[in-house]
């Protein structure tokens, strides 16, 4: 139901754009579908500590989470190959997570996920010939979200509630460090703009291909952190933990600094 409603809502975005408040708001309806399902985050897990039970907090805690994963693919789809590319590498890491949290309804889904994104790829690997659009940028991101919650409800444990979260570390890297430019630029945080960690790339003079396969590569160091972090969670939790941190403000701070003072050469669309 709410990845209908969530296919639904992008479709008809990319047919006619819709007021960021209508869309905001049919996105937060459907998170709290599922958090009225019972898929939420009740324990914060803090390493070398008891589990924190969360209470009424629970409820905006899973909706920021289930907003962050949703929009994640969609700001990364400004070029061409990206999204589908990432969404792959993601997925891949995401069913052998599933596989080992025994969650198989999430391997399956990332299976389905891998096999049409790479016939995708095929004709959106620039220069595009078709593309992803909100429908398709939105619903994956859906099924990452639905996904990403799975997993540590399976298990329980501190791990599992991060191990998803640095497997999708690059578009949820591009998600705060967009957010934390745009706040500090005192700008709506829905505001479009042409910043993004593929268009500073673009400016310091790599092409379009090399600037996705370089970000491939930063894709699959983190789905590599996040299985690492799956098998050996107890020894380099806090390591792992804190670098993805550390790595996250870094690209934002620089994100930011470097969006004022270098004029973007990058003609992508605004995302």
């Amino acid at each position: 139901m709410g990845a209908a409603i969530i296919f639904v809502l992008g479709l008809w975005d990319d047919l006619k754009p819709i007021r960021f408040r209508y869309k905001f708001s049919i996105q937060i309806l459907v998170g709290l579908m599922l958090i009225q399902a019972g898929m939420k985050i009740n324990l914060l897990f803090i390493p070398f500590w008891q589990p924190v039970e969360l209470g009424w907090f629970s409820y905006p805690a899973t909706l920021i989470w289930f907003l962050a994963f949703l929009n994640s693919v969609n700001l990364i789809d400004g070029l061409d190959g990206l999204a589908g590319g990432v969404s792959v590498i993601s997925a891949v890491t995401l069913f052998v997570i599933g596989i080992h949290y025994e969650a198989y309804w999430v391997a399956l889904v990332m299976a389905s996920i891998v096999a049409t994104n790479l016939g995708f790829l095929r004709f959106n690997f620039p220069p595009a010939k078709i593309f992803m659009g909100d429908s398709g940028a939105l619903f994956l991101g859906y099924l990452f979200a639905v996904s990403s919650l799975i997993c540590p409800i399976k298990s329980y444990t501190a791990v599992a509630l991060f191990v998803p979260l640095v497997a999708l570390g690059l578009p949820l890297l591009e998600t705060v460090s967009s957010f934390v430019r745009r706040t500090l630029g005192l700008k709506k945080f829905y505001a479009a703009d042409n910043r993004h960690l593929y268009n500073l790339l673009l400016d310091f003079g790599l092409s379009p291909k090399k600037t996705v396969v370089t970000l491939y590569l930063f894709s699959i160091l983190f789905s590599i952190l996040s299985l690492i972090l799956m098998f050996k969670g107890r020894e380099l939790f806090l390591p792992i933990l804190s670098g993805v941190i550390v790595l996250g403000l870094v690209v934002s701070l620089l994100s930011y600094i470097l969006g004022n003072r270098m004029p973007s050469k990058s003609k992508k669309a605004l995302v």
